[in-house]
């Protein structure tokens, strides 16, 4: 059954950010069939200071990939409950994807005294897909985002550096 290979996968846009700054990951799916809604919430860990506060979701539709392209879908982003769903209205068939398709975008704010690597993942308690029947489809969550975070106190140090000689 296509269904029990699914991997859920996670990526960061970029693996370096800079102290009170912005990070973006993506959500992806793979070997997945019948697909017909599903419901992400990601984790937060690690570093050696400071937070990673959810800025926002999207869903962006307009991806050659997007899961349910060219569907009608209703997308549900739940910022304070820092969690989006997505149901596909296409006439009670699902989805099906072998390689990798997108799911959604969360971008998070990095604290000011962020430091050290911090890593995103799936909350596999959470997160679910299910087919047209509204049963669950099994899925294996792999992949962390490791972010590594930079204070921005060394740029305003190189900068100084640089304008003290003038």
């Amino acid at each position: 059954d296509a269904a029990t290979n699914a991997v859920m996968s996670i990526t960061s846009v970029r693996p370096v950010a800079l102290a009170g700054g912005f990070v973006e990951v993506n959500v992806f799916v793979t070997n997945v069939s019948n697909v017909h809604a599903y419901e992400l919430y990601l984790n937060v860990a690690g570093g050696d200071s400071g937070t990673f506060e959810l800025e926002s979701i999207s869903v962006d539709s307009k991806k050659k990939n997007y899961l349910f392209s060219g569907s009608n879908v209703i997308p549900a982003i739940d910022k304070k409950g820092k969690r989006v769903a997505v149901i596909s209205w296409n006439d009670g068939r699902g989805i099906a994807a072998g390689s990798q398709a997108y799911l959604a975008t969360f971008k998070y704010k990095v604290s000011p005294d962020a430091s050290g690597k911090f890593q995103v993942t799936i909350d596999s308690q959470k997160s679910y897909m299910s087919d047209a029947n509204v049963q669950n489809i099994a899925y294996n969550a792999s992949a962390t985002a490791e972010i590594t975070v930079r204070s921005s106190d060394i740029d305003r140090t190189n900068i100084k550096k640089r304008n003290s000689g003038r």
